[in-house]
């Protein structure tokens, strides 16, 4: 079985605009959707990939922002991001 919580997020913090990279095991990267969520619960930006590590732009607004990781057919995964 698979244990969600071997997702990474790095570096973290990440500067803002800067990539960072979410990685979990092999098998795991078949249409993962990633939601950027920031502190007042908005939704702003959702990224979909097939390939691991993912890479993604961190928010240009510093802040601590929700990371919901949904990879197809799997659990839910949250994971914090410091943008600073």
């Amino acid at each position: 079985s698979y244990d969600f919580d071997q997702v990474a997020v790095y570096p973290n913090p990440a500067d803002c605009g800067q990539n960072f990279r979410i990685a979990m095991p092999v098998g795991y990267e078949q249409n993962v959707r990633v939601e950027i969520i920031n502190e007042l619960g908005a939704v702003v930006s959702v990224v979909r990939s097939n390939a691991l590590p993912m890479e993604l732009k961190a928010p240009a607004m510093p802040g601590v922002y929700t990371l919901k990781i949904v990879a197809e057919g799997h659990d839910v995964s949250i994971r914090k991001l410091v943008v600073k």
